[in-house]
C-alpha cells in the first residue's frame, strides 16, 4: 500500500532502465497482480459465474480497493475487535466476503 500510494504508474507506463531496482520490481509485482486478478475476473464472466456491467478490469480495481480498505479496518483496530463490534476479526471479513460473492452472483 505504501508503494502504490507512492510510486506506482498506472497510466503510460514506460519501462524503467534499471529492472533490477526494488521500485521496478514493486510496480512489476503490482502489474502481475492486476492482471492475474483481471484474468480470473475474465473467466468468472465467461463462466457466467460472476455478473457485472464493469469491465473486468474496473471491477478488478473497485474489488481490489474494498479488499484493502477492509483489511486496512481489520489491521488497525486489532485490539478488543470482538468487544467493540461484537464479531470477531475472521467472521466479519467472511461476511465481506459474502456479501462480494453476492454482489457479483448470476
Amino acid at each position: 500500500m505504501a508503494y502504490e500510494s507512492r510510486y506506482f504508474v498506472y497510466h503510460n507506463r514506460t519501462a524503467s532502465t534499471d529492472s533490477d531496482s526494488h521500485l521496478e520490481r514493486c510496480q512489476q509485482v503490482s502489474d502481475d497482480m492486476a492482471r492475474l486478478v483481471t484474468a480470473a475476473i475474465e473467466a468468472g464472466m465467461t463462466a457466467g459465474g460472476v455478473k457485472s456491467d464493469l469491465t473486468a478490469h474496473q471491477l478488478m480495481l473497485i474489488l481490489w480497493g474494498q479488499i484493502v480498505g477492509v483489511m486496512k479496518i481489520l489491521r488497525m483496530r486489532e485490539k478488543n475487535f470482538d468487544a467493540a463490534y461484537g464479531i470477531s476479526r475472521g467472521a466479519l471479513f467472511d461476511r465481506f466476503v459474502g456479501m462480494v460473492e453476492r454482489a457479483l452472483a448470476p
